[in-house]
């Protein structure tokens, strides 16, 4: 016997239509990455920066000659750019982070 087709997070008995699943599944998604990376604490700023860099946010995918490795480092950025929308966060808000990030580190030192 197979389990009832529900979205990730719902109990069986809290069954939904499935004109509404995909758009309740949404919320839930949302609401989990704000809960996790939408604060501005510092280590959701440090996820937030590493997630930048390793997905070739800033530096570009394009690599001369490559069109492989070029395809490879733009599905990292387009998960990165799916991650700020579930944040509601656009680059300039994620540069502004980064730069309070630093200016807190050096008023420690």
């Amino acid at each position: 016997m197979s389990a009832p087709d529900v979205p990730y997070g719902f109990e069986p008995e809290e069954q939904i239509p499935k004109d509404q699943a995909a758009e309740v599944e949404r919320d839930l998604l949302q609401s989990a990455f704000l809960t996790t990376l939408g604060n501005d604490s510092p280590a959701a700023n440090r996820v937030l920066k590493y997630l930048a860099g390793y997905c070739r946010q800033v530096s570009g995918t394009f690599v001369a000659g490559q069109p492989d490795t070029s395809a490879f480092y733009e599905g990292r950025r387009d998960v990165f750019l799916k991650i700020l929308q579930f944040l509601e966060m656009d680059d300039r808000e994620l540069l502004a982070r980064a730069r309070n990030e630093a200016l807190k580190g050096r008023e420690v030192m």
